[in-house]
This record gives C-alpha cells, sequence and structure tokens, in this order.
C-alpha cells in the first residue's frame, strides 16, 4: 500500500537536562543540557509513522535548505520516504527543554522562518507524485497551518480518486478549508469551527480521550489509554496515521478510532512525546482499544 503525505514539515529537538541555579548576571534560570535527540514534526512525523506500518509513502512538502532542512531529509531518507519537495529558506524548529527525570518540558523554544509554499507550487508537486505513481491507497493531509495546505491543494483532490481521503485540520485553517474527506482528525477546540464534510471524524481531547463521529453524529467516546501523560503534543499525528492504516486493513469505525486511541495513550503515556510512536504492524482484536 502506498501513501501520500501532503503537509508542513518540521523538526522536534528535545534537549534533557535541569535548571540548576539562577544566573545572577541576568537573573534568569539556567538550563544544563546534557542530551539531545531530534525527531520529525508534522507532517513528516505522520510519514514516518504510516513507514513504521509498512506503508510506502511519499511527501510534498516544502523544506529549508539550511542545515536544519538538511536533516530532516536525511532522516526522511533514512525512514524509506520519497520526497516531492521544493527545497529553499530556513526549517521551521521547535526545541523542547524537558527535565531529565520526569520528562516534564520546562520551555520551548520556535523557529519559524518566513519562508511559504504558494498553492500553484504544492498542487505541481502534487501531480509531479501522481503522475509517478498513477494510483495511492490514501492522501493523508496534515495541515498545521503555515502555507502548504490550501484550498486549491484540497479541490486538485476532490475531482480525482486517490482512494482514501484524510486530513487532520489545525486551527488556523479550520473555518477556511471546504470540501468533503473520508476521515477527519480535529482537536475538541476547534471542531465548532469546521466547515469540511466529513464521512468520519475524530475529535481528540488530549488527555481526555476522544469522540467517534459518522455522517456528522457522536457515536460514542473513548478515555485516554495512558492515565499519566506527560503531555499530548505530537498525538494527533499519531492519530492520524493509525486511523489511515486502520480504514486501510478494513477496520470498522468503532475498531479504527479504538486502535488510533491506543497508539496515540502509546506516544504520550510513560514517554510524553520524547519517544517517537512505536506502532504495532498488525491490527489485531488485541490492540483495537
Amino acid at each position: 500500500m502506498r501513501a501520500l503525505v501532503i503537509g508542513d514539515t518540521m523538526l522536534d529537538v528535545y534537549v534533557y537536562g535541569k535548571v540548576h541555579r539562577v544566573a545572577f548576571e541576568a537573573q534568569c534560570p539556567v538550563f544544563q543540557g546534557v542530551a539531545s535527540k531530534c525527531h520529525l514534526g508534522a507532517a513528516t512525523n505522520v510519514a514516518a509513522n504510516l513507514r513504521r506500518y509498512g506503508l510506502d509513502v511519499d511527501l510534498v512538502s516544502l523544506i529549508g535548505d539550511d542545515e536544519v532542512g538538511v536533516l530532516v531529509e536525511k532522516l526522511c531518507d533514512e525512514r524509506g520516504i520519497v520526497m516531492f519537495c521544493s527545497f529553499r529558506g530556513g526549517q521551521r524548529l521547535r526545541e523542547r527543554f524537558c527535565e531529565t527525570v520526569t520528562g516534564h518540558q520546562i520551555f520551548r523554544c520556535d523557529y519559524d522562518p518566513p519562508d511559504y509554499m504558494q498553492p500553484e507550487e504544492a498542487v505541481n508537486l502534487i501531480h509531479d507524485a501522481v503522475e509517478k505513481r498513477i494510483r495511492y491507497d490514501a492522501v493523508v493531509i496534515s495541515d498545521y497551518g503555515y502555507s502548504v495546505v490550501s484550498q486549491k491543494v484540497l479541490d486538485a483532490l476532490q475531482p480525482k480518486s486517490y482512494g482514501l481521503l484524510a486530513i487532520d485540520i489545525s486551527e488556523r485553517n479550520a473555518d477556511k478549508l471546504t470540501g468533503t474527506m473520508d476521515l477527519a482528525i480535529v482537536n475538541g477546540r476547534i471542531s465548532h469551527k469546521v466547515s469540511m464534510e466529513t464521512k468520519e471524524r475524530i475529535v481528540t481531547h488530549g488527555a481526555s480521550g476522544l469522540d467517534y463521529y459518522r455522517d456528522g453524529f457522536r457515536l460514542f467516546h473513548l478515555s485516554a489509554t495512558s492515565g499519566h501523560p506527560i503531555c499530548t503534543v505530537g498525538a494527533g499525528d499519531s492519530v492520524l496515521a493509525a486511523a489511515v492504516y486502520a480504514k486501510l486493513k478494513g477496520l470498522d469505525g468503532a475498531a479504527m478510532a479504538g486502535f488510533a486511541n491506543k497508539q496515540a495513550g502509546k506516544l504520550v503515556g510513560e514517554h510524553g512525546t520524547c519517544c517517537p510512536t512505536e506502532p504495532l504492524t498488525e491490527v489485531t482484536d488485541d490492540n483495537q482499544g
């Protein structure tokens, strides 16, 4: 099975250490770093999760041509993600400073370079990918609201037959994007804003779990499987990838939501987002929730 992932890229850098004193010259906390790890974030995280499930994955995005962007490209290449991307400008970066023992984030530093992808550019990259692959079993849109995902991108997908169409909608685009999708992942804070029509919808509520909707009706709620999450950053990526994989395996809505909920719980449970998802290789009755 092959999936096309469309969306914004990001590199998540986790720096582990502790605040051990206050700087006398600036009266600010001094964070003593002892280790660091880099993980793919946003659309590249979704693509990496789908690869762990065994799917062939192509990526349409904008990647920086600076040192951080080169690292993102390297990490994608190591995971077998085929890139139909533009390379320019700086790479979007999130540095998360975490306490070593507990893993709790102390503070975060964001780097958002002023480089954007024009809608026509994204559409052309999608056409390049489709021309080479002919057909995808799923098109997965990881929308973080920066520039890659736009109405023109969705319009380019709607008339075609790409198999499953799935999206994780950002707050910035919640009330802007229209059209029809097979599956949507929506954060509970913005679910009332979403104007897009969806056959199935999973509304996530962080540490409180998720709700499953079909044809606009809420059918059930699932509590989070992790009883003491450190944080829930990145869980939406895990839910999106797991739900797409489950649908491609033929699971019904209840089994799909249960599987996605359990996979997200693995991400945010003992390790917070400091540990990437390690998806189960097969969907079974034991891991559907």
